[in-house]
């Protein structure tokens, strides 16, 4: 069986208490399946102190752990603080194949890939960690979008070469647009020029890289489906204790209305039941899942078609 380390780095002045109920699927997930769960400051290196900007200070947290401490050809999940295991079911290794060494997956509402990542500890791992890492100390002075803008401009370079050594005017405007940056909007428009120099492809292979399409990667928003879940589904994005529901969170009006406004990041707790760690450790516990938020994948499949037309009609007016 593969070796994985499941990966969250906390900024410093966050607080655990913050992601409580991720963190306890995260560790429960963990003991349950047997992977390494390592939760720390990104204060640990020293070496990553030069980092002023705490998204690319995590990704230098990840290559010193990788160099350091971790087996070589052994696998690391990093995700965010805020994301939960909401069907134990699914493994990691699922997401693994042979051919490939880095993984990202697309978030639903915009051109993005999620700052968040599957790569094995080899040398073309770590190249990589590294590269995104010390891409902010060469930001441009502009509205850069930090580490996730970065990371756009990293993959195009990462899979287009050509758009590297100036041979292609396209990698050039991207470029441009990322340079003069104002506000959100350009960050976006910036990632949609990424992507459309990288083409409409999921996998490079010549690369070792593979990109999972929208809702086909291992994490997703909690709140595109208004807190349900199918059994398609494996994590859960954006679970603060902030953002979940105190008002009557089992009232059928909440339970049932699938669909919210965009601007709606509230997740209901019940999608998260509390469990004892303790007992996951000795095998005495069993994980029990509120079906009362599960659907069928069916209808997630379909909702999801229809929320990728509809954001893709936005995005192209």
């Amino acid at each position: 069986s593969l070796e994985v380390t499941i990966l969250i780095v906390l900024s410093e002045g966050s607080s655990k208490e913050d992601y409580r109920s991720a963190l306890n699927s995260m560790e429960a997930y963990s003991a349950l399946h047997g992977y390494r769960l390592r939760i720390e400051s990104d204060r640990k290196y020293e070496e990553c102190e030069k980092h002023g900007d705490k998204f690319f200070r995590r990704h230098c947290h990840t290559y010193q752990m990788m160099l350091n401490e971790l087996p070589e050809e052994s696998w690391i999940l990093f995700v965010d603080a805020d994301v939960g295991v909401v069907n134990p079911n699914k493994l990691i290794e699922d997401f693994i194949e042979e051919e490939y060494d880095i993984y990202l997956y697309n978030r639903f509402y915009n051109w993005e890939f999620a700052a968040q990542y599957l790569f094995k500890n080899n040398e073309r791992g770590r190249d990589w960690i590294k590269k995104w890492a010390d891409m902010e100390f060469s930001l441009p002075n502009s509205f850069h979008g930090t580490d996730n803008g970065a990371l756009h401009i990293l993959m195009m370079h990462y899979l287009v070469p050509t758009s590297i050594t100036g041979e292609s005017s396209i990698g050039e405007m991207c470029q441009i647009i990322w340079e003069q940056s104002k506000n959100y909007d350009d960050v976006f428009t910036m990632q949609a020029c990424t992507r459309m120099m990288i083409g409409e492809r999921d996998d490079f292979p010549e690369h070792h890289v593979k990109i999972f399409p929208k809702g086909k990667g291992w994490a997703r928003d909690a709140w595109l489906l208004n807190s349900r879940w199918s059994m398609d589904d494996f994590m859960l994005h954006s679970i603060k204790e902030t953002n979940s529901r105190t008002e009557n969170p089992e009232d059928p009006k909440n339970i049932y209305n699938f669909m919210v406004p965009e601007t709606d990041r509230s997740t209901d707790p019940l999608a998260f039941p509390v469990l004892n760690i303790t007992q996951f450790e000795v095998n005495t516990q069993q994980w029990t899942m509120d079906g009362r938020l599960l659907i069928n994948n069916s209808l997630r499949s379909y909702i999801f078609r229809r929320l990728t037309i509809e954001k893709w009609q936005q995005q192209v007016k």
